[in-house]
This record gives C-alpha cells, sequence and structure tokens, in this order.
C-alpha cells in the first residue's frame, strides 16, 4: 500500500541507527502518503467523525473479543 512511498530501512540503515531528524523525515512523508490516500479514497478528515468511526470500530473488535 505505501511501497515506494517512504524510505525503508536496510539492515544498516535499521530505526535503531537513524538520527532524529531521519525519523521525523519519514514520520512526514508516512503521514503525507496516508493524508493522500485518504484524500484519493473520499475517506473523511474531520477529527472528530474519524474519531468516533475508530471508536466504533474498536467496540466491534471488544465485542467479538468478549464471545471468545
Amino acid at each position: 500500500m505505501f511501497a515506494g512511498v517512504f524510505h525503508t530501512p536496510t539492515s544498516k540503515d535499521t530505526a535503531h541507527n537513524l538520527s532524529e531528524r531521519e525519523k521525523m523525515t519519514e514520520l512526514a512523508e508516512l503521514q503525507q502518503a496516508i493524508a493522500e490516500i485518504r484524500s484519493q479514497r473520499g475517506f473523511d478528515t474531520d477529527p472528530v467523525k474519524i474519531h468516533l468511526l475508530l471508536t466504533e470500530e474498536i467496540g466491534e473488535i471488544a465485542s467479538q473479543i468478549k464471545r471468545l
């Protein structure tokens, strides 16, 4: 889904070896990629609505776990 959109660390370039600046750059790139995909798919950008939808999904997961 995000292939080629942001830098993927190699064995020499693991997250442990990245500077804070490199980590922030990768985070910013990931956030931008997610924003672009959300825009392309027409997902809502209202933070309150997103929170409510996420809460609803978590509730559904909790209901299924409770059945186990």
